[in-house]
């Protein structure tokens, strides 16, 4: 077990002391607070086992899982292992799972993946998986220390890009406190970033995979990220003209504009965008904000 103390503040160094002190297998790293991207790499360079399991401070892992996993025997071919958990939120626990169970292909898990990702985020989220060590190093996966947000997804869809065999079982891995006083409570969303996240999944459904059905679904979700860059970007008081031109000289981004089913508030964006009308999505965002100021202005009335 190896545990990245994140410059905690409180009595975290203490505590891990003493378990460290009465058992050898664990090992404790302390760094200045540098955030969870780069604990996660601290950890993952030091790591030495077949298969490496993530779980953060805000997590309840399963005592029974990895005794589960293992003791059938029956992961030797592949390179991701992924249970269920639990949400804890309000002292209500709700249950994710889904059906199917066994060894996945390349073409299974992008099914899988977009039947579920979207409607609970199943194979988004780190703590409900195990990961062979060695696919990792071969492909040089590491986390990227400068989001905050999404980075579990980010890390395992370049996971699933490169054709893993993917094992599902009927386990609980982990219960995850949602109510937690954990990182992606903390700063403002990145919708940039989370914008270059969903062209990743795009890129590896329809590009690589060619499953040319999830087409419009792809369409409207870019549309709608891109929009949210320059709406709260403007909000922020960045140059929303900036943000524009860098979104237009996006190849990736200006191919997939489109305003069928995104919300109505983001249309006039969208369709500014994709137009190169810049002024035009200035005059838009200045009259909606003025608007939004008086209508709060009435309502604390």
């Amino acid at each position: 077990m190896i545990i990245v103390d994140d410059g905690s503040t409180d009595q975290s160094a203490a505590i891990l002391a003493f378990y460290a002190a009465v058992d050898h297998r664990i090992t404790i790293i302390h760094q200045e607070n540098r955030g969870v991207s780069a604990a996660r790499n601290r950890g993952m360079a030091l790591a030495c086992g077949e298969w490496i399991w993530f779980v953060d401070g805000d997590d309840l892992p399963d005592i029974d899982f990895l005794e589960r996993v293992f003791k059938n025997g029956d992961d030797s071919y592949a390179a991701l292992i992924i249970g269920h958990y639990e949400q804890l939120e309000n002292h209500q626990i709700r249950r994710i799972s889904i059906p199917e169970e066994g060894i996945q292909s390349t073409a299974q898990l992008a099914s899988l993946f977009m039947k579920y990702q979207y409607r609970n985020g199943y194979f988004g989220y780190l703590w409900n998986k195990l990961i062979r060590r060695e696919v990792l190093q071969q492909n040089a996966l590491y986390f990227d220390e400068d989001m905050t947000l999404a980075e579990d997804l980010q890390f395992l869809v370049s996971l699933y890009r490169i054709g893993i065999r993917v094992l599902i079982l009927p386990y609980t891995a982990t219960c995850y406190r949602v109510n937690a006083q954990n990182s992606a409570s903390k700063g403002k969303v990145d919708y940039f970033a989370q914008l270059k996240i969903q062209l990743l999944i795009k890129n590896w459904i329809i590009d690589v995979l060619h499953r040319r059905q999830y087409v419009p679904f792809f369409r409207k979700i870019i549309s709608t990220y891109a929009a949210c860059v320059i709406f709260h970007g403007y909000e922020s008081h960045m140059d929303d003209a900036f943000l524009a031109r860098k979104l237009y000289g996006m190849t990736a981004v200006k191919n997939e504009l489109n305003i069928r089913g995104i919300e109505l508030s983001l249309v006039p964006i969208v369709w500014c965008l994709k137009g190169k009308r810049f002024r035009l999505m200035h005059s838009y965002l200045v009259i909606r904000s003025s608007i939004r100021k008086i209508y709060r202005s009435l309502k604390g009335r």
